[in-house]
């Protein structure tokens, strides 16, 4: 017999995938703000400063967001490893 799932559950898994692709997201919009103010940079559009300030930006927000979406649960525990 199959159980039917309940609406709580149901909205915590929806929450987790809208939150999964929020971050993901989050972390493209990130990157593209390390590799466009270098790009521009080496075309002569914008100054080392300016460069370095969004740079910064976006690296602490890889550093944020990303791990969010590419974390995963780790198959073996720790007990059962034997040395």
């Amino acid at each position: 017999m199959h159980s039917i799932p309940s609406i709580s559950a149901l909205l915590q898994h929806s929450l987790a995938v809208a939150m999964k692709n929020f971050a993901k997201m989050m972390s493209l919009i990130t990157l593209c703000l390390i590799v466009v103010p270098c790009s521009l940079y080496f075309a002569g559009a914008i100054d080392l400063p300016m460069v370095k300030s969004i740079a910064l930006f976006g690296t602490i927000g890889w550093f944020v967001f990303t791990p969010i979406w590419m974390s995963r649960k780790l198959p073996v525990d720790a007990a059962e490893v034997e040395i």
